[in-house]
C-alpha cells in the first residue's frame, strides 16, 4: 500500500525571498548609480561645451582686434611704461603672475624654462581705431590717426557654474 503524498506547499521560502530582495536591491542600486553618473556626465559635457564656445568667441575677438594691430608691447621698458599709463581702477583685478611676453625678433621660439620665461600670460597692443581728415583755415589738410590700446589679461573669478 502506498501512502498518499502531501501536496507541495505553494509559494517561496524565506531564503528565496531574501536572496531575491537582495538581488533586486543591488539591481536598483546599479541602475540608479548609472543613471546619476550619466546625468552628471551629460551636465559636465554641457558645461565643457559652453566653456569651449566662450573660448572660441574670445579668441575670435582677439584675432579680429589683432588684424588691425599697429604695435604689440612686450615685457620691456617701453611696454611696462605704457602699461603703467593705463587707468585700470575699474577693471577686474589681474592675477599676481600677469606678465607681458618677451618679444625679440632675433630669438628662436622655444619652450619656457625656469631661467628664461619669454611667454607671457597677458597681451597689450594698440590698433588703429579710425583716421580723421580735416582742413585748417590755412588750407592745409591733416590726417589724424586715433589708436585704441587693448589689454587682455587673466583674472581669478569665482562664479556660479555655467
Amino acid at each position: 500500500m502506498t501512502t498518499p503524498r502531501k501536496p507541495a506547499a505553494a509559494g517561496f521560502t524565506m531564503v528565496e525571498l531574501i536572496v531575491t530582495a537582495a538581488l533586486l536591491g543591488g539591481l536598483v542600486y546599479a541602475v540608479s548609480t548609472l543613471s546619476l553618473t550619466g546625468t552628471e556626465s551629460m551636465d559636465y559635457a554641457r558645461r565643457l561645451n559652453r566653456v569651449t564656445e566662450i573660448t572660441h568667441e574670445m579668441v575670435d575677438q582677439v584675432r579680429t582686434e589683432m588684424m588691425s594691430c599697429a604695435r604689440v608691447f612686450g615685457n620691456d621698458t617701453e611696454g611696462l611704461e605704457n602699461l603703467a599709463l593705463l587707468d585700470l581702477t575699474g577693471a577686474p583685478t589681474r592675477i599676481a603672475s600677469s606678465r607681458l611676453p618677451t618679444i625679440s625678433p632675433d630669438a628662436v621660439i622655444q619652450p619656457d624654462t625656469a631661467a628664461t620665461q619669454i611667454a607671457g600670460n597677458s597681451l597689450f597692443f594698440t590698433r588703429l581705431a579710425w583716421t580723421d581728415r580735416f582742413e585748417c583755415t590755412s588750407g592745409e589738410e591733416y590726417l589724424v590717426d586715433v589708436y585704441r590700446w587693448l589689454y587682455y589679461y587673466l583674472e581669478e573669478t569665482l562664479k556660479a557654474p555655467i
